[in-house]
């Protein structure tokens, strides 16, 4: 199966053309809206799209945590109880499309360059060595449709403490108080006709290396739609020769204060005495004693 590509948008808001468009530069896969970059020139783009299209899914958690306390027993006390507590979220959403269009390219190394000359994608890849952009490599635009989304969350819990009479009066006797609690909630929107909006998104992941002599890109999956790639990858591209090469840096000099390795340190268990070295400039040495 293929791998998971494109992740879907958090609503059907942002119309094709706005604010998420093919070939933009974006600091965030969770915020594909807020660019810091647009497409660098023309994009050889493809294009395909799916009629009648239906999509449906439905996702289920449940945690329960139990706590008994009825080893009190054992240690001779008369008290036990237990507590349990079960929380549980279901959400499901169908979707129908008259038209799914997916419009794609593939980045080559001329254009992964021209990404990172621009000057605000500098700006962000310099904050710090570990900083990553990320460029939009394909989306998938809803057309003619209509959309029922559901969420319901659910809390119960239940807790009780019991005496045992037998350990206090010999009566054969265990009673006690218990409470229990439960709560709900369902959310349900949906819409009949839509206009057009930006569904889906697949991007690339761009990143230098750490000395800042190449450019490694790779695809980004575990979203939400298939892509039409066999096996995820990564690329590596040299920067192109109109990029800015890291300066070297060179220490020329220093001086060291006399309580910080300078004249007057001495190691603890050494024996420092003043010596001439091999230029007749006056330098300490240290050694250690060491006894058969």
């Amino acid at each position: 199966m293929h791998p998971k590509a494109y992740f879907l948008l958090p609503n059907a808001d942002i119309a094709p053309g706005t604010l998420v468009q093919l070939g933009q530069i974006i600091p965030s896969l969770k915020e594909p809206h807020r660019p810091i970059g647009r497409a660098q020139g023309a994009l050889n783009s493809y294009t395909s799209s799916k009629a009648d299209y239906s999509l449906s899914t439905s996702a289920s958690n449940s945690v329960g945590v139990g706590l008994m306390a009825q080893f009190l027993a054992q240690l001779g006390s008369p008290l036990s109880g237990g507590v349990t507590l079960e929380r549980g979220t279901t959400t499901t959403t169908d979707w129908h499309f008259k038209t799914l269009e997916t419009v794609y390219f593939e980045p080559d190394a001329a254009y992964v360059n021209r990404c990172i000359q621009d000057a605000s994608v500098k700006t962000a890849m310099n904050k710090s060595r570990w900083s990553v952009i990320y460029v939009v490599t394909g989306l998938k635009i809803a057309r003619g449709a209509s959309y029922s989304t559901s969420d319901s969350h659910k809390l119960e819990g239940t807790a009780q403490l019991s005496v045992d009479a037998t350990a206090l009066a010999g009566v054969p006797l265990s009673a006690g108080p218990e409470a229990s609690l439960k709560s709900s909630r369902a959310q349900k929107e949906s819409c009949v006709s839509c206009s057009d909006f930006v569904w889906a998104v697949r991007v690339r992941k761009v990143k230098l290396t750490f000395w800042k002599k190449e450019v490694k890109t790779e695809d980004i999956y575990g979203g939400d739609l298939h892509s039409i790639d066999d096996e995820p990858g990564e690329v590596d591209f040299a920067i192109s020769e109109s990029s800015e090469e890291e300066e070297e840096r060179k220490i020329v000099g220093g001086e060291m204060e006399n309580w910080d390795m300078g004249a007057t340190f001495e190691p603890k268990g050494f024996v420092k005495e003043t010596v001439a070295d091999e230029f007749g400039e006056e330098c300490a040495a240290c050694w250690q004693l060491v006894e058969d």
